[in-house]
């Protein structure tokens, strides 16, 4: 893939294809700048930007008055997005040691390049990346600084009781209303992973496609104080998620529970839907909190 001047962009611009990987999108699929925005959290003007660089890629194509398609199959897509896409072994291994160091631990490049003997390119981009998700941050000169949010059981615990809160009482806001079409891109992507579709997916693809399911579920309250919460929650726990808990994590199983508490929405039964979300989010935090105390166990 070319060099870019605007790292955020390119970066960006990967996570459209990757979300689109992820959802299965054909050619010819609508990238439209509001979803997406709203998908990333950022305002549209970087959304933009990076879809002008997927048009420069070939990957999409602006329509005059109508916005941006997907132009190429996702396989081919990912497949330009090769060297970014190996960042993911140095960016894991990196949150793996983040989580080590803890917070306020500071490293240059060139220490990681040295211990991981990968290139800076690489290192860099994975530097990037964590920086972007809130859990680096770059300092004056050289150094960057590990921002850990979520670091330890008790976190994780508080964490989930957190969202054993504010989710069902989102769920039953006298606004609530589905969107039809991200309704159906849930379900299907969920079912997929029930039917086990997961194992060809990364710990980042995992952690992406559930967030975004429970963010989306909470987005349809029409109250942005419960989405902006949760958003900023699951941010603090990107790192924990990706090292040490998805790896054991019993995909399928929650998969099919969501599929559950979309149905039982579907069919306007949001009080059965809020206790399948309760009894989801505690099993989540009873099965997390436990591979994590037998991954601090060594085991």
């Amino acid at each position: 893939m070319p060099n870019s001047t605007n790292h955020r962009g390119a970066s960006l611009a990967r996570n459209i294809v990757m979300h689109a990987s992820r959802h299965a999108w054909e050619v010819g699929q609508p990238l439209r700048e509001e979803l997406l925005a709203s998908c990333f959290n950022v305002s549209r003007s970087p959304i933009n930007r990076a879809l002008q660089h997927l048009a420069t890629l070939g990957i999409a194509e602006h329509q005059p008055n109508r916005g941006f398609f997907l132009s190429k199959p996702v396989e081919d897509a990912l497949h330009l997005f090769k060297q970014d896409l190996g960042t993911d072994d140095v960016y894991l291994k990196l949150a793996r040691d983040a989580l080590a160091w803890g917070t306020g631990h500071t490293f240059t490049i060139s220490d990681l390049v040295s211990t991981y003997a990968e290139p800076r390119g690489r290192v860099q981009r994975a530097c990037e990346r964590g920086a972007l998700e809130g859990w680096l941050e770059k300092g004056s000169g050289y150094k960057w600084t590990v921002r850990l949010g979520i670091a330890s059981e008790e976190d994780y615990e508080r964490f989930y009781r957190f969202r054993e809160t504010i989710e069902p009482a989102a769920m039953l806001e006298p606004e609530f209303e589905i969107n039809q079409q991200e309704f159906e891109t849930l379900l299907s992507l969920q079912q997929r992973l029930a039917d086990g579709e997961f194992e060809t997916l990364s710990a980042v693809d995992l952690f992406e496609i559930n967030t975004e399911l429970h963010e989306t579920i909470v987005s349809w309250s029409q109250n942005h104080f419960f989405l902006d919460a949760l958003r900023h929650a699951n941010a603090l726990r990107r790192v924990i998620e990706y090292t040490k808990v998805l790896e054991t994590q019993r995909i399928d199983i929650f998969a099919h529970e969501h599929v559950a508490i979309l149905m039982e929405l579907r069919d306007g039964s949001r009080k059965k839907a809020v206790a399948l979300l309760r009894e989801h989010l505690a099993m989540a935090r009873s099965v997390k909190a436990h591979d994590l105390r037998e991954a601090r166990n060594g085991a």
